[in-house]
């Protein structure tokens, strides 16, 4: 039986069987404590099995969940090789777990080329074809931002149509539409909402007065796609977006609300119905490269979004951490909410490494060290509790009893 140091650790393809973890301290989700802990056929125990095959000394060092990113745009974008660099920059981030708002069909091929989906690999949700009415804001940002940095290549806005992304008004074109969108096989729906209560935004021409969804037909794609037994998140950008989505009977929401306010009454409501919401504002604070026209307007928009935030917390909403841009893995995002003062390190961690998480796999034991949870974990140079930036000096990744590290070239 071996007993090894996180310094000796080489990366694996299948479980080396019976680990004895030992030597580390464990995030209970509130504090650290020492303890003796097993990894049996990927999931934890504390009960210590009649075979152990190796011992893995973790030397004192801070154990927690991995982490993961609610709002990705990061793999399926038709650029090659940037989905086996985002699997390599997750990994290497602490984050196993990834749900994609929007993408191409990766085929089965691409898939296993970078681990996708295995032990060994990054855990990623995809939503393929996403929804939208045929006058959404979304195809001036497709037109403006996306397809001039060299994504969909081979694509153009009109190729994209019925493949990226499906234009839906009535109740009609959705049974139309809804055998294609299957097709499709996402894990789950992504749905825009634009404005729908015509709240006033103040931005770029291409966006002003544009809408996608109405509640109606939001509505109808909801029942539908809870009857093929799939999630709906529903991408939002007003207050009033926000009141459609719940009521509507959303399972998540993309983006906290940046015009308007919240009422109390419908955070209430969301978190009866366990409907977490997605940060994705770490990048709306970095205004220095916006033309100087639009800093003021991002402001008011990101003060908003905040304001927002603070209502959901108040009255019980999980909050869930996302990007939303493939420059960030997460680490910016949880790094500016952390600092907003708003949560304590602990709940950094628990919003980071276990709502997350289970916001993208309900259906997983995931996101906690406890009995019969994947056996998933970071080891953590420092205590993350006194010093955040510990969060970043990762001496070990450790996956469904697979040991990661070094993180594969």
């Amino acid at each position: 039986m071996a007993t090894v140091a996180p310094a000796q650790v080489g990366p694996q393809t299948r479980s080396p069987g019976n680990i004895a973890l030992i030597n580390g301290q464990w995030f209970d989700g509130k504090a650290f404590e020492r303890r003796q802990v097993y990894s049996v056929d990927g999931r934890f125990t504390f009960t210590k099995p009649t075979r152990i095959d190796q011992t893995l000394d973790l030397g004192g060092t801070w154990i927690v969940p991995p982490f993961a990113d609610a709002h990705s745009h990061s793999f399926g974008q038709g650029i090659p090789g940037s989905d086996a660099r985002s699997a390599k920059g997750y990994l290497a981030a602490g984050v196993f777990y990834v749900q994609s708002q929007g993408n191409l069909p990766m085929t089965a091929a691409e898939k296993a080329a970078i681990r996708l989906n295995t032990p060994a690999g990054v855990d990623v949700a995809l939503s393929n074809g996403t929804l939208t009415s045929h006058t959404s804001a979304l195809h001036a940002f497709l037109a403006a931002n996306i397809l001039p940095r060299g994504a969909f290549r081979g694509y153009t806005l009109e190729t994209l149509n019925n493949v990226r992304y499906f234009e839906i008004d009535t109740a009609a074109e959705l049974k139309a539409k809804w055998p294609s969108i299957l097709a499709q096989k996402s894990d789950f729906i992504k749905t825009y909402l634009w404005l729908t209560d015509n709240a006033p935004f103040v931005g770029p021409p291409p966006l002003m007065g544009q809408h996608a969804l109405s509640p109606e037909v939001f509505r109808e794609i909801v029942r539908q796609a809870h009857a093929s037994g799939l999630r709906v998140s529903a991408h939002i950008t007003s207050a009033g977006d926000f009141k459609a989505a719940v009521e509507g009977g959303a399972d998540e929401i993309a983006h906290l609300p940046s015009i308007g306010v919240v009422s109390p009454e419908v955070a209430k409501l969301a978190a009866s119905r366990g409907v977490p919401v997605v940060t994705t504002i770490a990048q709306a604070a970095a205004t220095d490269s916006l033309p100087p026209d639009m800093r003021t307007m991002a402001a008011t928009m990101l003060a908003a979004a905040t304001l927002n935030m603070k209502t959901l917390v108040a009255n019980g909403v999980a909050i869930v951490i996302g990007a939303d841009t493939p420059a960030d893995t997460t680490v910016a995002e949880a790094a500016y909410l952390q600092g907003l003062g708003m949560f304590n390190n602990a709940a950094m961690l628990r919003m980071w490494g276990t709502a997350t998480p289970a916001a993208i796999f309900p259906d997983r034991k995931i996101g906690a060290l406890k009995e019969g949870y994947e056996a998933s974990f970071l080891a953590l140079e420092a205590n993350p509790l006194l010093d955040w930036k510990a969060t970043r000096r990762i001496l070990l990744r450790f996956k469904q009893g697979l040991l990661l590290d070094p993180i594969a070239q």
